[in-house]
């Protein structure tokens, strides 16, 4: 039942163009978020989420052992972790 939930979401994110692919203050985006695609990636073995407006976002970072957990991103790049020990994170479309 979660997983058809996410997989909706996730849809969802895509068709209203939220999210092209898979927390600090406000700041302007780096050339390396830039380069980013947005959204959720791994980058040289580290599971990272770029988020790509200009507004602080709560995401679900899912993880392969520990309990997953919620983080509040802002703009640009944030490292979640080692990949596979995460396993993805997505806008679960609240601001913080």
């Amino acid at each position: 039942m979660f997983r058809k939930a996410r997989t909706a979401l996730i849809g969802l994110a895509v068709a209203a163009g939220m999210v092209t692919v898979g927390s600090a203050p406000v700041q302007a985006a780096t050339s390396a978020a830039m380069d980013a695609p947005c959204g959720w990636f791994v980058s040289s073995g580290l599971a990272k989420y770029n988020h790509c407006d200009y507004n602080n976002v709560i995401i679900y970072v899912d993880r392969l052992i520990h309990s997953d957990y919620e983080k509040c991103v802002g703009p640009g790049v944030t490292t979640l972790g080692i990949h596979p020990a995460v396993k993805g994170a997505w806008y679960n479309g609240r601001l913080c």
